[in-house]
């Protein structure tokens, strides 16, 4: 792993764009749909910091429960590097609350410094684990502007090279 990197035991990741596609037009848990898309890169980077890290699911989604969310998962072949689901149906807390990241801390050891968000949402994903205490690195696929002091990659295997 990185230098950078080997500091975090645990690395959540958000489900939507950024490991798995938000396909429009479709409804209801994503295990359903007539067809998934997981994102470029996605099982190799899972599978790079499984290695040694434990990786984590950290979900706004609504449509799904966590066992729906474990079915997608396993629908498209990311179940078996993802330890835990935090979703929203599961806790009652949405990113980008302090609330919902507190709660990942307290069920990951209590340590923000050994845990790492990726995740599409500058506010959502980033901006709130770092009010938490917690690292982050914002996964800018549509290579927007990066604000100053934000960590982004454009691309999942970027993140072997951090």
């Amino acid at each position: 792993m990185p230098g950078a990197l080997k500091k975090y035991h645990h690395i959540l990741f958000d489900w939507g764009d950024t490991l798995m596609e938000n396909i429009e037009g479709y409804e209801g848990p994503m295990y359903l749909w007539p067809e998934i898309q997981v994102i470029e890169g996605a099982h190799e980077i899972l599978e790079f910091f499984s290695s040694h890290s434990k990786c984590h699911l950290a979900t706004n989604a609504k449509d799904s429960s966590e066992e729906e969310i474990w079915l997608a998962l396993k629908r498209a072949g990311l179940d078996l590097f993802i330890n835990t689901i935090f979703c929203f149906q599961k806790t009652g807390l949405k990113k980008p609350s302090n609330a919902y990241f507190i709660h990942i801390i307290e069920s990951l050891g209590g340590d923000p410094a050994q845990i790492l968000m990726i995740g599409d949402s500058l506010d959502g994903d980033i901006f709130g684990a770092e009010r938490a205490g917690m690292s982050g690195i914002w996964f800018n696929r549509k290579n927007a502007v990066v604000p100053d002091k934000v960590k982004a990659v454009h691309s999942l295997g970027e993140l072997k090279t951090i």
